[in-house]
């Protein structure tokens, strides 16, 4: 079940969540600048933001249109960063924020991102245990499990 993250724990990852914001904040993405930090034990593990896939730039004319084939999410890829360091990733979590152009931490809104929930639920299949999936809704900070988090996904953009 999900739940919500609050007090003494919320303080101790605001480290994280501040990582987070700073990853998104170098975001080269024209739609939405969003970071996430993958950590154990408030361990930064791996880290990274959402932007376009090297040589391909982010070109607002067109990239709304194939963003899904030319973007590296920063979930994704703050796990491809912490593979990349030869971390163990059993019992990690991943925490994910959505900045303005403030810089300022925006409530992420509705699971709905598929390539995100989906991956993440790939490692569970492999016998990779990721922890908890985080991010701010309207709630509060709130943390699902990977299944979870991915099983609502699915129901939000009508794939079950």
């Amino acid at each position: 079940m999900s739940r919500v993250i609050e007090g003494e724990a919320l303080r101790g990852i605001a480290h994280i969540v501040e990582g987070a914001r700073a990853e998104a904040s170098s975001s080269t993405c024209s739609k939405d600048h969003r970071g996430a930090v993958v950590f154990r034990d408030r361990q930064v593990l791996g880290m990274a933001t959402n932007g376009p896939i090297y040589p391909h730039g982010c070109n607002p004319a067109t990239c709304f249109d194939v963003c899904g084939l030319f973007t590296m999410h920063a979930e994704r890829q703050a796990l491809v960063n912490a593979l990349a360091d030869g971390q163990d990733l059993n019992g990690a979590s991943v925490l994910h924020v959505r900045i303005n152009e403030n810089e300022e931490v925006q409530v992420s809104g509705k699971l709905r991102c598929e390539d995100c929930t989906g991956y993440m639920a790939r490692f569970l299949r492999k016998g990779i245990l990721l922890k908890e999936f985080i991010l701010l809704q309207e709630g509060g900070w709130t943390a699902y499990e990977i299944s979870e988090a991915d099983e609502v996904t699915r129901r939000n953009i009508g794939l079950t």
